[in-house]
C-alpha cells in the first residue's frame, strides 16, 4: 500500500515566494503574506529519497496538467526538501488529452 511505503505525508504545500511583500512589515506579517500567496499542491510524499507532489483533482483536465508543470518550476527554483521530484496527478475519470499530455511531460497519472 502507499502508506506502508511512505515515510511522511505533507498537505497544502507552500511552493514559491509568493507575491512581493509590502515594504517596512513586521517579520509575522511577511510570513503571513507569503504563507497566504504562495502556490499551494495538495500533497506531497516522501519515500525515501523519492518526492511525490500531488495534485488531487475530480475530473482532471489539461489545466491540472499546466498546475503540476508550474509546481515543478517553482520547486526546482526553490526546493522544499531534498530528493528527486515525482510530480503525481490522481483524478477519478480518465480523459485521454489530459493522460497524453502526463506522459509527454513525465508526470504520473493516476485515476482512481
Amino acid at each position: 500500500s502507499v502508506q506502508a511505503k511512505t515515510d511522511a505525508v505533507y498537505f497544502d504545500v507552500g511552493l514559491g515566494n509568493g507575491n512581493i511583500t509590502p515594504v517596512n512589515e513586521p517579520p509575522e506579517y511577511v510570513r503571513m503574506w507569503k504563507f497566504n500567496t504562495q502556490r499551494r499542491a495538495d500533497a506531497l510524499l516522501v519515500r525515501g529519497n523519492e518526492l511525490w507532489l500531488t495534485e488531487i483533482r475530480f475530473a482532471a483536465n489539461p489545466n491540472a496538467i499546466g498546475r503540476l508543470l508550474a509546481y515543478r518550476y517553482l520547486w526546482e527554483k526553490d526546493p522544499v526538501l531534498p530528493g528527486k521530484l515525482q510530480l503525481v496527478l490522481v483524478t477519478n475519470i480518465h480523459d485521454e488529452v489530459t493522460g497524453e499530455l502526463a506522459e509527454k511531460s513525465g508526470i504520473q497519472y493516476e485515476v482512481t
